[in-house]
């Protein structure tokens, strides 16, 4: 696996630049893994029954945005925390952009 670095040696802007891009690839390419809308507007209900409706965000802000298995990923709407394993049916609120 191949370690992410930050390259101090560009100018700021250009490298904080390429890491929000860096990180906004990691994000897509970890949502199409674990197929489910994150960033993302959501109508879902966990299997205990409970609903909620909002942005679909990972719970851990890191640096980096990790590979990682449908069974251990943290996500969250607002301030409500969950296991993706949790999710019992997920509905994307907005249409979807080719992105």
């Amino acid at each position: 696996m191949d370690q992410d670095e930050i390259d101090f040696d560009r100018p700021a802007a250009d490298g904080v630049e390429a890491w929000h891009r860096q990180r906004a690839l990691q994000l897509r390419q970890l949502s199409h893994d674990v197929g489910l809308p994150i960033g993302h507007r959501v109508r879902l209900e966990l299997v205990d029954g409970s609903g909620m409706e909002g942005k679909l965000e990972l719970a851990e802000h890191g640096l980096f945005i990790e590979p990682t298995e449908r069974t251990t990923l943290r996500l969250r709407i607002a301030r409500c925390e969950f296991m993706a394993r949790e999710i019992a049916s997920c509905v994307r609120l907005e249409k979807p952009s080719h992105d």
